[in-house]
């Protein structure tokens, strides 16, 4: 990682420990996510949801292109078994008790919840757009 980048940097932190702290933080995030899929899912593709979650990260920092399931599958099981993880993802995919609304309706409620806590804190909560709309929709919206 790149040092001037760095936005967690606490001094003298070795790269294990803010890898670590960074994976804490994607568990704490995820967890009820991940509660909630228990119910649609085997606990297993729960896992790789998680999984898959931190991998797509890690790819996306480290900006590999192009991003492929083959790819996604041998960051998520290891070169050597890139075959199983390319079936672990697609048998996630492939599951018709879920839906990605699942995640998006739970992620959502997360927000909400955050949105109360400040307005009884007495802070005023906001909302970029920018990360939920299209660039079309952004472009459509500044020549308004």
């Amino acid at each position: 990682m790149y040092s001037q980048y760095a936005t967690w940097s606490q001094g003298n932190v070795s790269e294990q420990q803010e890898s670590q702290q960074w994976a804490q933080s994607l568990e704490t995030f995820l967890a009820p996510h991940c509660e909630r899929l228990d119910a649609y899912l085997d606990r297993r593709l729960v896992g790789t949801v998680s999984t898959l979650i931190a991998t797509l990260i890690a790819t996306i920092i480290q900006a590999r292109v192009p991003l492929t399931l083959t790819a996604l599958g041998s960051d998520l099981c290891g070169p050597d078994h890139a075959d199983a993880g390319t079936q672990r993802i697609h048998r996630l995919l492939q599951q018709k008790r879920w839906s990605p609304e699942v995640l998006a309706e739970s992620i959502w409620q997360q927000a909400d919840q955050h949105c109360q806590r400040l307005v009884a804190k007495g802070r005023r909560p906001s909302v970029s757009g920018t990360a939920v709309c299209s660039k079309s929709q952004r472009a459509r919206s500044w020549k308004a």
